[in-house]
């Protein structure tokens, strides 16, 4: 029989009475928790801290690696035993095991807190004890914790004359601020969204960004991430909150809280930071709040150390949790900003940073004048070649005759170019890439322009030495660039960068730099992910970036080469070479709709929110849709990890090229490709990307 007394009954006032001071502290009453596995630790945590200076035992109990009798001994000596499951049907799941005991040992209590009316499951405490306790469990939080251990210290175990407060009550669906103050809520969470407004108080011109969070964050007291975010975001000049939802279906929506009763969304952009369940009903109301979704996540593998050394990034096993739903959702922009430091989410300062600047310049175009938005579009000069210019199945310079002609009319300051002028001048943009001839006659015909040396290295050695030394090992210095060269900026010769652009007003037009130093290298290292950007080719971006001044990139057509830079494979790095590239600037992409494998990539690698556009009404006959399949097959083993199923990938695209005719067309055996296989697996894409 357990040593203390549970039951208000008047034996047990009676037995009490008899238990002197030094008896109590020698029987303090032990609490089993009993926790699922989808329980969080910190929630553990924090409930241990609130029983530290009670006159009972709470023990956070495992029967990891305890044998059926040591569990049925700790059973029979407790006085009770809490079961934590999040819901019935979990906790029917988790607990169904321990129906046994509950017969086994009637005399001590048992409360299964997310299943109170389960018979099976419950026993030993009144109603009123059991609907208290349930109470203050659900709505969670330190002060409900808190009071918690003072009602079973003086309710249940009558060892304390402390009266709790009653259970503060918690929205399932809510708003949070770190610095909430609003007149009769307690606490940093409320589902008064016109107070929390009115309290948030963001000006016209401000740019409002809510960011989706389990409510276990602030009940557990897990909000360190998204205070950083928040405090980050109000440090740019945006006002910034929490929201949260549960899974399940309510009276009230989180959209509800977002939107005006007008229907008008009250926030400019949301970040999700949360798990996304339910793929569907989140697509449908992230499209009724009709804001861009960005989507920040954890690196859940290992601390920030293991984070920059993991090529992965986000492994194949967790991509369909941390990546494809969320996409499916319509988030884009994945970044990780936290790491797992023992159990605990850690800030990365820089990913942090990254993400911040990521939203801020995205919800600010809400609020920047069309008049006043200025645009990068790039273009790409593939295959290699001096007039080459175009993307699959999409006629370039008619598409930014038509881009320009809809921006204007939307109150964008371009200067209208017709296809003609476009069609020549995109020959002359690609002139220093292939002739060795001075650039001034382009600066002079409004198609070049110079981004001094000096611009560049204040850039580039603010970098980290690990990022800075593969650049340099690889191509050399910034000043042996030879798309260095020398000019006269402000009565002053410097050495700058020959940047080739198109001035159309508050949009220019740029080619894509070469990934390498020639014709032939550049096509060879198209697809490349191991070879990092060369110092002309991050120069184009930082021009684009600082000196122009873009809000925004277009990423013109199917498809440029920065989402194939080197880094990790998916939840890049801030210092990995695609990021190095576009910065933290919004990215939009025009994207063939049946390329699905590639456009992936430029999601993922090139951070682009992607606009699919059709295919043209004609098509190659005979093989074109097994090479089609070909393609996508190659683009899926280049995201694969090293392991038997890229082994089994690899085989199948050697076959394939043979029943194909590929390798005869690039005059290769079987024996020549498999053998070098990495090697020649760029030439296969690069011939079909001219295929089509």
């Amino acid at each position: 029989m357990p040593t203390s007394v549970i039951a208000k009954s008047t034996t047990a006032n009676e037995s009490q009475a008899n238990i002197t001071e030094e008896e109590q502290k020698a029987h303090k009453p032990k609490v089993l928790l009993i926790m699922s596995s989808h329980a969080s630790k910190p929630k553990g945590d924090l409930l241990l801290e609130m029983a530290k200076d009670q006159p009972f035992e709470l023990v956070n109990y495992s029967t990891s690696g305890k044998s059926e009798d040591e569990i049925k001994g700790d059973w029979k000596n407790a006085d009770l035993i809490m079961l934590d499951g999040i819901n019935p049907a979990l906790s029917k799941f988790m607990f169904a095991k321990y129906e046994g005991h509950l017969t086994l040992f009637p005399s001590v209590p048992v409360i299964s807190l997310g299943d109170l009316t389960n018979v099976k499951t419950n026993q030993g405490l009144s109603e009123e004890d059991s609907a208290a306790i349930g109470s203050y469990y659900k709505n969670a939080g330190r002060g409900n914790y808190r009071n918690l251990m003072v009602y079973l210290s003086s309710q249940v175990f009558q060892l304390s004359e402390e009266l709790p407060d009653k259970p503060i009550a918690v929205p399932n669906v809510g708003l949070y601020h770190p610095n909430l103050n609003i007149k009769d809520v307690k606490g940093q969470v409320t589902s008064n969204e016109s107070a929390f407004f009115e309290f948030l108080a963001p000006s016209e011109k401000q740019p409002v960004i809510a960011i989706g969070i389990h409510r276990s964050v602030v009940d557990y007291e897990q909000q360190q991430v998204v205070d950083t975010l928040i405090k980050g975001l109000e440090a740019k000049g945006a006002k910034a909150l929490g929201f949260f939802f549960e899974g399940n279906d309510e009276a009230l929506n989180y959209t509800d809280l977002l939107m005006t009763d007008t229907g008008d969304a009250r926030v400019d952009l949301v970040i999700n930071y949360r798990s996304l369940h339910y793929v569907e009903k989140r697509r449908g109301e992230f499209e009724k709040l009709g804001v861009p979704v960005l989507h920040a996540l954890n690196y859940t593998e290992g601390s920030q150390t293991e984070f920059e050394a993991d090529h992965a990034g986000v492994s194949p096993s967790l991509t369909p949790f941390f990546l494809v739903m969320p996409e499916d959702t319509g988030s884009a922009d994945p970044t990780i900003i936290a790491a797992n430091e023992k159990g605990a989410k850690v800030v990365i300062p820089y990913q942090m940073e990254a993400m911040i600047e990521r939203a801020y310049n995205h919800a600010k175009l809400a609020h920047i004048e069309n008049s006043e938005k200025k645009v990068a579009t790039f273009i790409w000069n593939y295959p290699p070649g001096e007039k080459n210019v175009g993307a699959a199945f999409l006629d370039v310079p008619s598409s930014i005759e038509n881009i320009a002609i809809a921006m204007k009319e939307k109150g964008y300051t371009i200067d209208v170019k017709d296809s003609a002028y476009l069609i020549e001048s995109a020959g002359k943009l690609l002139r220093p890439f292939y002739r060795d001839e001075d650039t001034a006659d382009l600066v002079e015909q409004g198609l070049a322009d110079y981004l001094p040396l000096t611009t560049y290295l204040d850039w580039f050695n603010a970098l980290p030495e690990n990022v800075r030394t593969p650049i340099n090992e690889r191509w050399g210095q910034p000043e042996e660039n030879k798309m260095i060269t020398e000019t006269t900026i402000n009565g002053e010769v410097v050495k700058a960068f020959a940047i080739p652009r198109m001035d159309l007003g508050n949009m220019i037009v740029m080619p894509q730099g070469l990934r390498g130093e020639s014709e032939k290298e550049s096509a060879s290292l198209y697809h490349s992910t191991k070879e990092p950007a060369t110092h002309s080719y991050l120069a184009f971006y930082l021009y684009a970036r600082e000196t122009f001044g873009a809000d925004a990139f277009i990423h013109l057509g199917t498809h440029g080469s920065q989402e194939w830079l080197s880094g990790k494979e998916r939840g890049l790095s801030v210092y990995d070479a695609p990021s190095l590239a576009i910065g933290n600037k919004p990215v939009f992409y025009p994207y063939i709709i049946d390329n699905v494998g590639e456009a992936m990539q430029a999601k993922r690698r090139g951070r682009a929110t992607m606009v699919s556009h059709l295919t043209p009404g004609f098509a190659k006959a005979g093989l074109y849709t097994e090479i089609a399949e070909f393609n996508e097959k190659i683009t899926n083993y280049l995201m694969l990890e090293e392991g038997q199923t890229k082994a089994n990938t690899q085989a199948e695209i050697i076959n394939m090229a043979e029943k194909l005719n590929m390798l005869n067309d690039l005059s290769l055996d079987k024996a020549s490709f498999a053998a070098n296989f990495d090697d020649h697996i760029a030439k296969v894409q690069d011939h079909l990307n001219a295929l089509a």
